[in-house]
């Protein structure tokens, strides 16, 4: 696994780069909470059975934060 460095190898750009990286995690993991919070609320409208398993995966995906469309059930 390679690590994205910094400009420069020092400990302070390395350190800087890394806190980068945490706030940008941060920011998508809000979103992907407003999502799976927002189809939740869609799934107790009580919609039709193709509706449900469509915001299932929503939420899926917003929850692995990974698009899973394409993996087998019960891989992961």
């Amino acid at each position: 696994m390679e690590i994205d460095r910094a400009p420069c190898s020092c400990r302070m750009c390395f350190n800087r780069k890394k806190e980068e990286t945490m706030l940008a995690s941060e920011k998508i993991a809000k979103p992907f909470m407003a999502i799976t919070e927002e189809a939740e609320k869609l799934q107790q409208e009580n919609p039709s059975a193709p509706i449900r398993e469509g915001l299932q995966t929503i939420i899926s995906i917003a929850e692995q934060q990974s698009d899973i469309r394409g993996a087998k059930a019960g891989n992961g």
